[in-house]
């Protein structure tokens, strides 16, 4: 699909076409006689002179969205730039680095509270900050969920942690792989936490093998949607009971091949891993997944993402 500056060049040269047929339509029509040959050549030119302002007021809405375009591109630029700058100030423990985003922190957070006006300032800050821990985070919160695994960085008195927000769905055709079409009718108008308490529960019976649905089967079939994650912000007080699993910067730029070096994890997770769609090449591209996205790579299970973390941050 062409993008709208391709479409804008075009546009300019069809433009530049019509008038060069209007030239030349007007030439004709000075050179030929009253009459019917006349009248149709002039009708023709008001055909041209229509083509031409349809053209003009196309060019005038592209040059608009190839504008605003350049504008959002350019946001985003600083956006980087600003991050890796505000990083690379965290790294060294700048410590006016660290009172100017708390300060941007607690603005956020009266924002929050604030009216919808200033949505788009809410928005700014938060995307900021959310650069800022997927770029550089300190670990991950403990919980012996490994759904609950979230990134977190600190910045001052503040615990910032990514929180995962995905969306799961099963298809109709898969789930009459697992149970009969009767028992499927339970499910299928109702909100799937009625399903999974169901399989908590045992009274879902597999069709091809009479055993009891198990979470395993649902996390195999499910579809998994990526969405933003949330940005989940707590001062010192509220934050004093969370348990944080801290990692060393220097895994960050080891291969992914070395994880299997780390007692208790096999070469076919580091295999599956590196195949996986989140391009993981070295420690440090693993280090910012969640516990959740690690659940989400075929053949990694519960006992397995909390293996892997919890050997990454015994790193020493």
């Amino acid at each position: 699909m062409a993008t709208n500056r391709e479409k804008l060049e075009k546009a300019k040269n069809d433009l530049t076409k019509l008038i060069t047929q209007r030239s030349e339509k007007s030439g004709e029509i000075q050179s030929l006689a009253d009459g019917a040959r006349k009248e149709k050549a002039q009708e023709q030119l008001g055909k041209i002179d229509g083509k031409i302002v349809e053209e003009l007021e196309e060019i005038e809405e592209l040059e608009l969205q190839v504008e605003r375009e350049k504008l959002k591109a350019d946001m985003e630029s600083l956006q980087i730039r600003e991050v890796k700058f505000l990083v690379g100030k965290l790294k060294k423990n700048d410590k006016k680095t660290i009172r100017n985003l708390e300060s941007l922190v607690e603005k956020l957070l009266t924002l929050r509270v604030q009216k919808k006006a200033l949505a788009g300032q809410e928005s700014e800050i938060t995307e900021t900050l959310k650069a800022i821990a997927r770029a550089y985070p300190n670990g991950w919160t403990e919980s012996d969920d490994v759904y609950k695994r979230y990134l977190y960085v600190q910045i001052g008195d503040y615990l910032l942690t990514l929180q995962d927000n995905p969306e799961y769905s099963i298809s109709v055709e898969d789930l009459e792989k697992l149970i009969s079409p009767d028992e499927m009718r339970k499910y299928i108008s109702v909100d799937k936490s009625a399903f999974l308490a169901a399989i908590e529960k045992g009274t879902v019976i597999n069709i091809r093998t009479g055993q009891a649905v198990t979470f395993e089967d649902w996390e195999e079939m499910r579809t998994r949607s990526e969405r933003e994650p949330k940005l989940d912000i707590k001062d010192k007080e509220k934050s004093a009971d969370i348990r944080l699993i801290g990692v060393k910067p220097e895994l960050f730029s080891l291969p992914i091949a070395e994880l299997a070096q780390f007692e208790g994890i096999a070469d076919k997770t580091v295999e599956a891993i590196a195949n996986s769609k989140y391009h993981i090449r070295t420690i440090g591209d693993l280090y910012r997944l969640s516990g959740e996205a690690l659940l989400s790579i075929r053949g990694i299970g519960s006992v397995r993402a909390k293996k892997i973390i919890d050997s990454i941050a015994l790193f020493r």
